[in-house]
């Protein structure tokens, strides 16, 4: 059996906010239309007598969407902007420049209701998970920070996420795992897993390692429940090869920051802890005493993350006193094989790291698809309304009875709308040819790259066989008194 532990204290508590709910006009009117609409106004202010009476009458925690009435929708819509108008200039400037400078990532990335999901309907909370996370996502991303999350990295002006962005994702940090599988298709919770082994040390950096999990984080919210406790994300931490690692106390800090006060999606982690066969029973401390597996876990958490997690979380820790212990447990949370990482002993996991470098292929082409399609909408609807107003053009300009009267009229009309059709027939031919030549130069560059890198390898092990030839024939000599 592993041994298992939790823990959940309240280090990293949120700075202190009011809780008191706000009340907002109505300018949505279903739960689709929330998802992709974004608040503008940010002008109104309530009294703080009018918050408490709010929060005691309206306010309605854990509740869905689907369920309020139309008075308590508009009420939220009203209170969500009277809330950002209140928040402190600083607070809410980043969060006010996305929406200007990229109003379809804000829509389509970070809709309201993720977040007053997340929060159980509180919008004042809400609104400052909100303009937190944009304050992070400035902060962390730069001049990218107003681009779409995307692996499509021909995306129309650019992706969020540059080469070593993608490299750490492809080589499996984090890795999204296949769902949970259950009988109840509503319970099928999203699976990740962090191996600090698959950080690319040499190549990659702390910040585009925060980045991979932005993107993630960002996959995982499109999925309502994961903003729920029902629909948490179910996370594994664990460490293989090495067996022992030193940690980066900076990025752990700053992504239990994130949990606690950025990411609209709830957590459930699970830290796998591997220990080299001589450390398993009982434990020996650097002075030689004896331990409990108990006490030397509690000993490790701080050590291993560097920070305690608020209530928003639980993590569980599972200690391997037996081989096989991990996979059982991973069983046991409703992963099937397919879903256990390979490296895990003592069972018949299959899932590898090839595997998340095809979910990053896959959900690449997929966003360049989503693109494509969105281009190709955007010239029909411009079609359309060409198309419209030359009509309207023409029947303005001409004599009323000339196109009942005039059959020159009439085809000048019909040519005028094959004008129009070729127009937009052209461009969105023009749109497709100009998307394959981006994905053929990525394809040339990625071969270029890889080229020059088998070169390199090949020097490598050229220059190696020398220094081993040279080494082999001095103990040779050695050997044989040379």
């Amino acid at each position: 059996m592993s041994h298992h532990s939790s823990f959940s204290t309240h280090g990293l508590a949120a700075p202190s906010v009011n809780d008191s709910s706000r009340v907002l006009p109505s300018t949505w009117q279903s739960e689709s239309r929330m998802e992709s609409t974004v608040f503008a106004n940010h002008g109104a202010t309530v009294s703080t007598a009018d918050q408490q009476q709010f929060n005691a009458t309206v306010k309605c925690p854990k509740s869905e969407w689907s369920s309020f009435t139309e008075e308590q929708k508009q009420q939220t819509y009203r209170q969500w902007e009277e809330a950002i108008a209140e928040m402190p200039m600083s607070e809410k400037a980043a969060y006010l420049e996305a929406q200007e400078k990229a109003p379809e990532v804000v829509q389509e990335e970070t809709p309201p209701l993720k977040f007053l999901r997340f929060c159980n309907f509180d919008t004042w909370k809400a609104t400052k998970r909100i303009t937190t996370y944009w304050r992070e996502r400035k902060e962390l991303f730069q001049d990218r920070a107003f681009l779409p999350l995307t692996l499509n990295t021909f995306q129309q002006g650019g992706s969020a996420l540059n080469e070593g962005d993608i490299l750490t994702l492809q080589a499996g940090y984090p890795a999204m795992l296949p769902r949970v599988q259950t009988c109840d298709n509503n319970n099928n919770n999203q699976v990740v897993l962090t191996d600090r082994s698959r950080w690319l040390l040499a190549t990659t950096t702390r910040e585009n390692r925060m980045r991979a999990v932005w993107y993630i984080v960002h996959k995982l919210s499109i999925d309502e429940r994961a903003q729920t406790e029902e629909g948490a994300v179910l996370v594994f931490l664990m460490t293989i090869r090495p067996r022992l690692q030193d940690v980066d106390h900076i990025l752990t800090y700053k992504m239990w920051s994130m949990v606690d006060h950025v990411f609209p999606v709830r957590f459930k982690f699970n830290s796998c802890c591997f220990l080299p066969r001589t450390m398993r029973g009982m434990v020996a401390t650097a002075k030689g005493q004896y331990v409990s597996k108990s006490a030397f876990i509690e000993d490790a958490i701080f050590t291993t993350y560097g920070v305690r997690v608020t209530g928003l979380s639980r993590v569980n820790i599972h200690w391997e006193t037996q081989e096989g212990d991990i996979y059982k447990m991973m069983k046991d949370h409703g992963l099937s094989d397919d879903g256990i990482p390979n490296f895990v002993s003592g069972g018949g996991g299959t899932w590898s790291y090839v595997n998340a470098r095809k979910w990053c292929d896959e959900q690449g082409w997929l966003e360049r698809q989503s693109a494509h399609q969105k281009i190709s909408h955007g010239n029909k609807e411009k079609g359309k309304s060409a198309t419209v107003s030359s009509k309207r053009s023409i029947e303005e300009h001409l004599p009323a009875n000339a196109m009942d009267d005039t059959i020159v009229d009439q085809k000048r009309r019909r040519r005028e709308k094959n004008v129009l059709h070729s127009r937009t027939k052209r461009e969105r031919k023009r749109q497709e040819l100009k998307a394959m030549t981006q994905e053929r130069d990525r394809l040339l560059k990625q071969n270029a790259s890889l080229l020059a890198e088998q070169h390199m390898l090949q020097d490598v092990l050229e220059k190696t066989q020398k220094i081993l030839g040279k080494e082999q024939t001095e103990c040779w000599r050695e050997e044989f008194g040379l």
